[in-house]
């Protein structure tokens, strides 16, 4: 299963009818849950677990037994401390080019 993708627009689409929430910087994921199996999968369909271990444990208590997740892993400046690193996943993303 893949997630949908956000598409860039020119304008904001008329009426009441719709909510927008901000793009943060980050890791769009989708999180499977069968009982005590995570999968914590990006949207090309691989594995990040190895990459956010510290989320197994909060995620297998909170969500129900058998679930799907569909959303964005976020750094925010009171996750990274007091560290001088900037609030950015650039430290485990692999360079493209």
């Amino acid at each position: 299963m893949l997630p949908m993708l956000a598409k860039r627009i020119d304008e904001l689409p008329a009426g009441q009818t719709w909510i927008f929430e901000p793009k943060w910087d980050g890791f769009r994921t989708l999180i499977f849950r069968d009982r005590d199996e995570i999968l914590i999968q990006s949207r090309d369909a691989k594995s990040l677990n190895r990459y956010f271990p510290e989320l197994l444990e909060p995620l297998n208590a909170q969500l129900p037994a058998r679930c799907v997740l569909d959303g964005e892993i976020t750094l925010s400046q009171r996750t990274m401390g007091s560290t001088s690193r900037n609030c950015s996943f650039g430290f485990i993303q692999p360079p493209r080019g």
